[in-house]
């Protein structure tokens, strides 16, 4: 018989044992309930389970002892060094091998004595051991709010000693910057140059404003009215060398015209942007790394809804996991290796979208680029 059976489709119960008929006496119970609430599984390979449980398994799993004393109090240690596990419940025989007190203590929701489970005792169980899973979960929600705010705070105390320290040098360099600039109007490429000199020092003002902004969450109400491709066209002149040197086409297909109402003008759209398509690079080095040689590129589109725009930043590059990108706008994350990034950029761009009425989001299958999808309101 296959080591895995299905019984019906709803909430999904998995019963690990190597003993069929106690399958078939749990799914009689699952039976007897009302409503056919619960899915009842079975399987007899240990290794099939935790398969299920390292990819997300949306239930319960019950643990009986008829897979030996020794594979059970084995598989729950190897089940409690899972990312997310899902809950158990052990069932067998009181006191033996000590497994009843030992399971709870590896991580087992309870313990059910196999002669007496009733089919309203190991539904209670069930839904015990879901709630407390559900629980669980938000305590450790609450945890990770907790120390993120512990961070920004301790970002905020970083940033306002650095504003001080740079803020000098920086209007020394702006200024020199501007007087070479008056002293130079009739030579186009130095002009140029120095432009680009103050608009980079300009940005690293801002960014210097925004972690701060993120840590004390500033609610300013300062906007303005931005042309859409001319702010892409001037990241991606900024960044055209970054571009070439990777050897990535860079293309922006947004129309001529576009208004957006941002806040504070368009100097945190540059900073968006930057973001994005320093991520993209980077994702496109990975790809190149693991033997996408390519050809590779950043694109840049706008697609027209009723009340919104949806400007898309899409890249050839590595893509994004699963399990990363629902953690991906979330300060401090970061899904490069340990001092390749903050994972302050996704984090910024999102509070900046956000703070002009709009969204952000990610479309990624690992290993088939990504794509970014900013949505703004129409401006009137």
């Amino acid at each position: 018989m296959s080591p895995f059976l299905r019984h019906h489709e709803s909430k999904r119960l998995l019963l690990h044992s190597v003993d069929l008929d106690e399958y078939q006496g749990f799914s009689d119970m699952i039976e007897s309930l009302p409503g056919q609430e619960f899915v009842l599984e079975w399987s007899s390979s240990a290794g099939h389970i935790l398969e299920l449980a390292s990819t997300g398994f949306p239930g319960v799993i019950l643990l009986s002892d008829s897979v030996g004393v020794e594979q059970a109090r084995d598989f729950l240690v190897r089940l409690r060094d899972l990312t997310s596990a899902p809950p158990v419940v052990v069932i067998g025989d009181p006191g033996k091998d000590g497994l009843d007190s030992d399971g709870v203590a590896l991580g087992a929701g309870d313990f059910l004595v196999r002669d007496e489970v009733t089919p309203a005792l190991l539904e209670r169980a069930v839904r015990y051991a879901m709630g407390r899973m559900r629980l669980q979960a938000d305590l450790k929600e609450r945890d990770a709010r907790m120390l993120i705010q512990e961070r920004l705070a301790s970002v905020g105390v970083l940033a306002s000693g650095m504003a001080h320290e740079i803020g000098t040098p920086l209007g020394v360099i702006r200024g020199r910057s501007e007087v070479m600039l008056m002293k130079n109007r009739d030579q186009p490429g130095l002009k140029r140059d120095l432009e680009i000199i103050i608009s980079q020092v300009d940005r690293i003002s801002n960014l210097m404003r925004s972690l701060l902004n993120l840590a004390r969450g500033d609610d300013s109400k300062r906007s303005g009215r931005v042309d859409l491709k001319l702010v892409v066209n001037e990241i991606i002149e900024v960044m055209a060398t970054s571009f070439r040197f990777h050897e990535i086409a860079i293309s922006n297909s947004i129309p001529d015209g576009v208004i957006l109402e941002a806040r504070a003008g368009s100097e945190p759209l540059h900073q968006v942007l930057h973001s994005l398509f320093q991520n993209s690079i980077e994702a496109i080095e990975e790809a190149r790394r693991g033997g996408n040689a390519g050809p590779h590129s950043v694109r840049v589109s706008l697609a027209d809804a009723d009340e919104s725009r949806v400007m898309t930043v899409s890249d050839s590059g590595c893509g994004i996991r699963a399990e990363d990108q629902i953690r991906l706008f979330r300060p401090f994350f970061s899904a490069r290796p340990i001092g390749g990034g903050l994972g302050l950029g996704l984090a910024l761009s999102q509070r900046i979208v956000q703070s002009w009425g709009g969204t952000i989001s990610v479309e990624s299958q690992f290993g088939k680029g990504a794509k970014f999808h900013l949505k703004f309101p129409k401006a009137p």
